[in-house]
């Protein structure tokens, strides 16, 4: 739940979960996909400044749910390994540049299957959801994995260390809570945009300063990158990328 709270859901209980699990099957857009498990539909209810909730329907169970925010840069990334620990429709991407990173490939169901191949270059809409928040830190920037704390932590999870660019408010429309955007420099992890609560922040935290939180890895893949021209196609770009 704590990622409906990174983009400014509160959900006081399993009922107000499954509320938002079906909100995109009344209010958003549904496509029919063919998947291996069968005809599914994928809804996606965009929800404002970037804010999304998705969810798949096989039959008449939600076989997945969850939120996510559209970043608004990309960056490259090469495919290395694509899995699914949970579903079939929330799988998980490896990627080959240091340090290696995980994350939900929440448009998968759109991509053609000759896209999702190892060694394929991707543009990807990356973000880091924080869904317990930042503080500041006087850290070096950086990805690791959270500490260990006894319980499985899935793969895409992290702790981020990133000095702050760029910051702004985004306003949630549909709960009126406000959501905190930035643009991290995470070291050598590269760059990233990252979402919170408003009131999980400092609000006074300034450009230049750092911030640390443990995130949830989430991205849409765009476009595929042609060896011949270096650039960006827009092929896999689809009506749920």
């Amino acid at each position: 739940m704590s990622n409906f709270r990174a983009l400014g859901f509160d959900m006081a209980s399993r009922e107000d979960a499954e509320l938002l699990a079906r909100l995109p099957l009344r209010e958003g857009t549904g496509y029919h996909v063919l998947s291996e498990q069968g005809q599914v539909q994928v809804f996606r209810l965009e929800v404002g400044g970037g804010i999304e909730l998705w969810s798949v329907q096989q039959g008449n169970a939600v076989a997945a749910a969850f939120p996510t925010f559209l970043a608004r840069g990309c960056r490259e990334v090469t495919l290395r390994d694509l899995f699914f620990p949970h579903t079939p429709f929330t799988p998980r991407m490896w990627t080959d540049e240091p340090p290696g990173l995980a994350f939900q490939l929440v448009n998968y169901p759109f991509l053609p299957p000759a896209l999702l191949v190892p060694g394929t270059v991707l543009c990807a809409a990356l973000v880091a959801l924080a869904g317990a928040g930042f503080e500041r830190s006087d850290e070096a920037p950086g990805l690791t994995p959270p500490p260990r704390t006894g319980r499985v932590v899935p793969d895409n999870v992290y702790r981020l260390v990133g000095r702050v660019t760029a910051t702004e408010l985004i306003d949630n429309p549909r709960s009126g809570a406000q959501v905190r955007w930035w643009q991290l420099n995470g070291g050598e992890a590269g760059e990233f945009e990252a979402v919170c609560h408003a009131d999980d922040a400092p609000g006074d935290i300034a450009v230049g300063e750092t911030v640390a939180g443990v995130v949830t890895l989430r991205g849409a893949a765009l476009a595929a990158v042609t060896e011949a021209t270096g650039e960006c196609t827009t092929t896999a770009r689809q009506e749920g990328a």
